[in-house]
């Protein structure tokens, strides 16, 4: 399962990573699986592996040389100063795993002589670093000066809400409660086998996708199609079956996720564990790229279809609406940070959603605010892309309440994204 899980890691927290570096990240992850597990039975081993990677030298054992592999290769993917921080902090991950297994380590009992020794022991061994800049590969991120302010930051976040490979500090710290991502739930198949479909199936469908066919999965009842008579929140569930998503494969990523979340929230329920959970669920997401774009590719497909009509896609005609509703990146975010740092959101789910959107719209937006596409755009009497007369209404009432969202308008989220492209000087 370690393998299948470092895969996990890489497809969950870098969806949009290019597959070879998600490849990267999932060995890494799952030899950092196998060393935090069985640092034991590495012993010594894991004292002298820094030594011998600055020499050069032959690992004795093959999960250290596979690591020491991996982390050499670290540069096909990374500018160099990045590949030396991931380096580095992973050599400081190894020698935590060596201070653990010693005898001495073993006595120490968390006192509050030294309050502060738990979670620097975690910042070692966590990865934080690592997992931080593992979000800056070098396609995406040539040089990572301007977001160095940020990885303080997002490394405190992940080490202060859970590290990646095991809770052990967390119970070293005495926490009593902490936050857990969840992960598809396997079934059928083995993990192993779902986990390089839904892979394989992510890159078809960032190959592929309009942008615009994503929902809410998590709570719509696809069955229903508009359901005009309906108001989702919190309260709704997916209802399919996995005998439904059997027969229609396409349904196979809904299904995974609504099982996935069901199942993490019956273990809360019947198992009373030492955290609480909050979980998030959006429907089509768009939204300003805050990184500096060294080319198109690196557009998340949501901000792709934004793109589109400013390249022309709607000169003819304008696709008609078929997600209606969308969030704010910025907003969703936001409902991240909240619902780890509001203790009344802890054992809730949170709809968050900045109310409705069409493709019209998008275009309107355009047109009114950038002048400089409107050759581009189709002109005000071509028809298509209006917000259908009769749609499902949303609630996102508990997020206002309880998060505190100031939910952005449409309009504003458009207009942000659309001027967020301007990082790559030459559009069209």
């Amino acid at each position: 399962m370690r393998f299948e899980a470092g895969l996990a890691v890489a497809a969950e927290m870098y969806p949009l990573h290019p597959f070879d570096i998600q490849v990267h990240i999932g060995l890494f992850t799952w030899l950092g699986f196998i060393i935090d597990d069985l640092n034991a039975e590495l012993g010594p081993n894991l004292a002298n592996f820094q030594s011998r990677f600055s020499r050069g030298d032959l690992q004795p054992c093959s999960v250290l040389e596979c690591f020491a592999d991996v982390l050499r290769s670290t540069t096909d993917y990374y500018d160099p100063v990045v590949a030396n921080l991931i380096v580095l902090s992973a050599l400081a991950f190894v020698n935590s795993n060596a201070i653990e297994i010693r005898r001495d380590y073993q006595a120490i009992v968390p006192s509050m002589e030294a309050p502060s020794w738990p979670y620097y022991f975690r910042d070692k061994e966590g990865l934080p670093e690592v997992y931080t800049y593992f979000c800056f590969y070098r396609d995406m991120c040539p040089d990572i000066s301007r977001f160095m302010p940020a990885a303080p930051e997002m490394g405190k976040f992940i080490n202060l809400t859970n590290d990646i490979l095991s809770f052990y500090k967390e119970e070293k710290a005495g926490e009593v409660r902490n936050y857990i991502h969840k992960s598809a739930l396997c079934s059928g198949r083995s993990p192993l086998e779902v986990l390089e479909s839904t892979i394989a199936e992510k890159r078809r469908s960032i190959r592929e996708a309009s942008g615009y066919h994503v929902v809410f999965w998590f709570m719509m009842d696809i069955s229903k199609g508009l359901w005009p008579d309906h108001t989702y929140k919190e309260k709704d569930w997916n209802p399919i079956t996995l005998e439904e998503a059997l027969e229609n494969p396409g349904f196979g990523y809904s299904t995974s996720k609504t099982f996935a979340e069901k199942a993490v929230w019956s273990f809360v329920e019947n198992e009373s564990p030492g955290f609480t959970l909050s979980t998030i669920n959006p429907p089509l997401v768009f939204g300003p790229a805050v990184q500096e774009l060294a080319s198109f590719d690196a557009l998340n497909t949501s901000n792709q279809f934004i793109r589109s009509f400013i390249l022309g896609s709607a000169k003819k005609e304008i696709a008609p609406t078929t997600n209606p509703i969308f969030a704010d990146v910025r907003d969703v975010a936001f409902a991240h940070v909240m619902a780890v740092e509001k203790e009344q959101a802890a054992n809730q789910r949170f709809f968050i959603t900045g109310g409705c959107c069409s493709n019209r719209q998008i275009i309107d937006i355009i047109r009114k605010n950038f002048p400089e596409y409107k050759s581009a755009l189709p002109s005000k009497c071509t028809k298509g892309g209006e917000l259908p007369d009769k749609v499902y209404k949303v609630n996102n009432q508990r997020s206002i309440d309880v998060l505190g969202i100031k939910y952005r308008s449409f309009e504003e989220c458009v207009v942000d994204t659309v001027r967020s492209f301007g990082s790559v000087q030459k559009l069209i």
